[in-house]
């Protein structure tokens, strides 16, 4: 059984990463949002103290999104050539036809190497601002295709605009890494919901021993399946616009938590 559980945990460690990636986008959203309308919090908020608040959530999100691709890579590439190659090849349809998606994935490099991006903060009757300033991003050397559209932007950028645009090109990429782990994910259902309906288990799990007199003597491990990830797994697969599944999602009585 063990080995129907490894695409359930895969999954499951991508998803948090997702929505991890995810929120700290809208956080970030959230934050700039309340500067440029001077609410709550920032009232009170020194201008520096503010740049340092923006460019630690934009540090966070960059990262995130770099370590959400990295993460799905890990696992495709696991799990054959061609899978990979699918993503991969997603990866730079996005690169190719929008703009946010290949500034923001080199505005990460742009962090991690050079510098951090918000330096400019100014302020007037109508709320505050912060914001990228063009010239500071263009003295990083490695902006590639994105170094002309930087030349023909405004002197000051307000990133607020990117922030969902991107986290929908995000989703298409946890879209299509379900895509991939679709199969493994209905088979691990199956088998797992045969077992459990067999044995009439509410919470299984899988025993390991190095023999059966180990076994008796009580020596071994316990690695508990988690039947909720399965279930949210599964209905995930299910809700994919291009996955047509005949297979029901039974949960009897007895397995649902009172």
């Amino acid at each position: 059984m063990f080995k129907y559980q490894k695409p359930i945990t895969d999954y499951k460690h991508i998803k948090y990463l997702y929505q991890i990636t995810i929120s700290n986008g809208q956080e970030l959203s959230s934050f700039l949002n309340a500067v440029y309308k001077n609410k709550g919090k920032i009232q009170e908020m020194e201008p520096e103290k503010i740049l340092l608040e923006g460019n630690r959530l934009i540090a966070n999100y960059c990262s995130f999104i770099g370590m959400l691709i990295d993460q799905i890579e890990k696992v495709l590439t696991k799990r054959g050539k061609q899978k990979i190659t699918d993503f991969r090849n997603m990866c730079s349809q996005l690169y190719d036809e929008k703009f946010e998606y290949r500034f923001i994935v080199l505005l990460r490099n742009f962090i991690t190497h050079y510098s951090l991006p918000f330096v400019h903060y100014s302020e007037d009757f109508n709320g505050k601002r912060i914001e990228f300033s063009k010239n500071h991003l263009l003295k990083f050397s490695k902006w590639k295709h994105v170094k002309n559209e930087l030349e023909q932007m405004k002197d000051y950028i307000d990133f607020r605009e990117y922030i969902n645009p991107m986290n929908v090109n995000l989703t298409v990429l946890f879209y299509t890494l379900i895509f991939h782990l679709s199969s493994d994910i209905v088979n691990a259902y199956q088998k797992m919901s045969d077992f459990i309906l067999k044995h009439r288990i509410k919470s299984p799990a899988i025993a390991r021993y190095n023999s059966v007199e180990e076994c008796k003597q009580g020596k071994m491990s316990y690695t508990p399946i988690e039947v909720k990830d399965l279930i949210s797994a599964f209905k995930d697969v299910k809700s994919h616009p291009k996955i047509n599944l005949e297979i029901n999602d039974i949960t009897p009585e007895w397995l649902i938590s009172k």
